[in-house]
């Protein structure tokens, strides 16, 4: 299994190896399953999802007309300036993101992995088999201390005591944030008024609490969905979750939308 040198056990911190069949083990025989796909679960107990298969399955087949393509292309030079020898995708959902980041990064031996706390996100992602997929939480990430170069975090929350334990001296965080014109036509179309307006200050001053922004990239893309698309579209983004259902047949009736797709990627350290 790829990137096998990087796993600790998440319960007792030792490192893990592959046992007889389809298993790791830590010393201490705490084991977890390598399933069929190639990922591993490192969950110690059930958790309950606010989103499931459906949600996650729309958001790759948007991805794939592009629609993180802006994104990707930052990420990618961001990546390889300095190229870490180990790059996590925490909180990667369904992989697009780092599967996107894969491809632009073809030709060099960087270790991926992703974790998400959602086994259906996992399980989608895993149809990559050049990356190390396990389903943990965030806050108990089944790696060993200061293994990782650099943490993508790409529009999820953030665990700042896990990300500095993981990294390496010097590493680095890219943090994915909306920026404030983030689908700002979906917006005004499903709510209109004051809750057409969205600011990122509050989520950028927490990050910058914890950690120091070396680097603030903006990233600004315009792209157009079809009719046949726009369903994936509201299914897969929290705007669509709670609009209203006039608004929404109105956006659903619409040939095509032109969607402004502007995020901040935060480059942080870790404040000493």
């Amino acid at each position: 299994m790829q990137n096998l040198h990087l796993l600790a056990c998440p319960l007792c911190r030792l490192p893990v190896g592959a046992a007889e069949g389809r298993s790791l083990v830590c010393p201490n025989g705490h084991t977890f399953d390598i399933a069929q796909k190639g990922y591993v679960n490192f969950l110690t107990k059930p958790v309950h999802m606010g989103y499931g298969k459906a949600m996650l399955q729309a958001r790759r087949r948007i991805a794939g007309l592009g629609f993180w393509d802006g994104l990707l292309d930052a990420l990618a030079a961001l990546a390889r300036d300095p190229l870490p020898s180990a790059l996590l995708d925490a909180g990667c959902g369904e992989g697009s993101i780092l599967c996107g980041l894969k491809r632009r990064m073809e030709g060099t031996d960087v270790a991926l992995s992703g974790i998400d706390i959602s086994k259906e996100g996992i399980r989608l992602a895993a149809a990559e088999r050049c990356v190390f997929w396990g389903v943990a939480d965030l806050t108990n990430l089944p790696f060993g201390d200061g293994v990782f170069d650099c943490i993508l975090n790409c529009l999820a929350p953030f665990n700042d005591a896990e990300f500095r334990r993981v990294l390496r001296p010097g590493g680095l965080v890219l943090k994915v944030v909306p920026s404030d014109d983030y689908l700002l036509e979906l917006r005004r179309l499903l709510h209109g008024g004051e809750k057409a307006v969205y600011s990122n200050a509050q989520v950028v001053a927490h990050f910058s609490e914890k950690f120091e922004i070396v680097k603030t990239v903006s990233v600004c893309d315009a792209v157009t969905l079809t009719h046949d698309a726009l369903p994936d579209l509201l299914h897969m983004t929290p705007l669509g979750w709670n609009a209203d259902a006039d608004r929404m047949r109105a956006a659903l009736d619409l040939r095509e939308l032109r969607l402004t797709v502007a995020l901040a990627i935060l480059v942080g350290r870790p404040v000493s």
